[in-house]
C-alpha cells in the first residue's frame, strides 16, 4: 500500500465499557489493483473491543472472487474484505458478515492465519476434552 495519512481521535467513549478509553483511527490508503480506500478502526485500551472496516472511495459494484493457490507465492496476493464481506474456503469454512464482523486488506496468508485462529479459539473453548 502506499503512504497514508493516519488521524487519530484519543480518549472517546467505548461503546461496550463506557470508559474514555477509546481511540477511533482512519486512514486514506491507495490499495493496488483496487484503487483508494478509507481503512477505519476502534481500539479500546481498557476492555480491549476492537472493531475495524474498509470502505473503497470508488465507485465499485459488489464482486466475487475465487482464487485457487497454487504455489507458495500465491499466499502474498493481496485481499480486500469489507465488514459486509462473506469468505468462503471451500471443504472447510464459511465465515458470515455479522453485526461484529471487520474488515480488512491483508494477503492470502492472513486469510488462512485469521481462520486457523478461529478455529482454534473454538477448540479452545470447547469443554469436552475428547472433542479438542
Amino acid at each position: 500500500m502506499a503512504d497514508e495519512e493516519v488521524h487519530v481521535l484519543a480518549g472517546q467513549k467505548c461503546p461496550m465499557c463506557g470508559k474514555k478509553t477509546l481511540a477511533l483511527t482512519e486512514a486514506e490508503t491507495e490499495v493496488p489493483f483496487f484503487g483508494k480506500v478509507l481503512l477505519f478502526s476502534m481500539s479500546c485500551e481498557e476492555c480491549k473491543y476492537h472493531k475495524s472496516d474498509v470502505e473503497s472511495m470508488e465507485q465499485h459494484e459488489p464482486s466475487r472472487w475465487t482464487f485457487e493457490i497454487d504455489n507458495e507465492k500465491d499466499m502474498h496476493i493481496r485481499v480486500v474484505k469489507s465488514a459486509e464481506a462473506t469468505v468462503k474456503i471451500p471443504h472447510m469454512i464459511t465465515i458470515e458478515s455479522g453485526p461484529s464482523s471487520n474488515g480488512y486488506v491483508t494477503n492470502i496468508e492472513g486469510v488462512l492465519n485469521r481462520v486457523k485462529k478461529m478455529i482454534e479459539t473454538v477448540r479452545d473453548q470447547e469443554e469436552d476434552e475428547e472433542a479438542r
